[in-house]
């Protein structure tokens, strides 16, 4: 009987001995640079709870406003079987509505409804004398069908055209892709806007999250990063290599 205990403690010895290490926060120091091994180019940067992603190659680029290295960042944590988790923040979540700050007025022809649309793009677009417009605009629920390129919409009030709320969809030209690192968004929609007064007729909306950055940063939801040793990563079929 005891030699079959000594030989069953003997190959539990033997099983846990050559079994994978498992790397916990406390068995590394995870704060670094990691390149990828096939790009190196390609870099995943931690700090105490945040990692950034980004591609340090120099592309031909139009503006450095339309074009940057960064391809995504958020926080990271480690769970209780040693791999890492990456999130982006919240408001990246393709699910997520735009806030608006909107202000009414009452002018013009009252036979119309007024809306004008600014954004950092569009904001871009005026800075830089930009022609060609990459995104445009669809409002709802009396215009729905309608697309329109220009941030300046009037709508005229037909079969006694009332407005009481309004959400704005924000579609992006896929052409863009040429531009943006990396496209991740073609359609970004905000909040609905309940109206505070009955008589407006001219709308001013500001959505500050239609941007470049909103529109190409590679969202991660419960990423998952595996840790092969202190200085090398497995992510998405690709390994990184600690930067020495």
């Amino acid at each position: 009987m005891n030699k079959y205990i000594t030989l069953l403690l003997f190959a539990f010895t033997i099983l846990f001995s050559c079994a994978p290490k498992s790397f916990f926060s406390e068995d590394i120091k995870l704060e670094g640079t990691f390149v990828q091994k096939d790009a190196k180019w390609i870099q995943l940067l931690f700090t105490d709870d945040n990692f950034i992603f980004i591609n340090n190659i120099e592309p031909i680029r139009m503006t450095s406003e339309i074009c940057c290295d960064t391809i995504s960042y958020g926080k990271w944590k480690m769970d209780s079987r040693g791999l890492i988790i990456l999130n982006t923040p919240q408001k990246f979540e393709n699910d997520f509505f735009m806030s608006m700050q909107v202000s009414e007025f009452r002018k013009y022809s009252q036979d119309s409804l007024y809306f004008i649309i600014n954004n950092p793009i569009e904001e871009f677009y005026k800075k830089n004398d930009w022609k060609e417009r990459n995104i445009v605009y669809k409002i709802s629920p009396n215009s729905s069908n309608i697309r329109y390129t220009s941030n300046k919409i009037s709508i005229p009030k037909v079969n006694g055209l009332e407005l009481k709320d309004f959400t704005i969809s924000v579609l992006v030209d896929p052409e863009i892709t040429y531009r943006l690192s990396n496209l991740s968004v073609v359609k970004i929609d905000s909040e609905f806007y309940e109206l505070r007064s009955s008589t407006a007729n001219v709308f001013e909306v500001y959505i500050p999250d239609v941007s470049f950055e909103f529109l190409s940063l590679k969202r991660l939801k419960d990423d998952y990063v595996k840790i092969i040793n202190s200085n090398k990563l497995l992510w998405d079929g690709k390994e990184y290599i600690r930067k020495k």
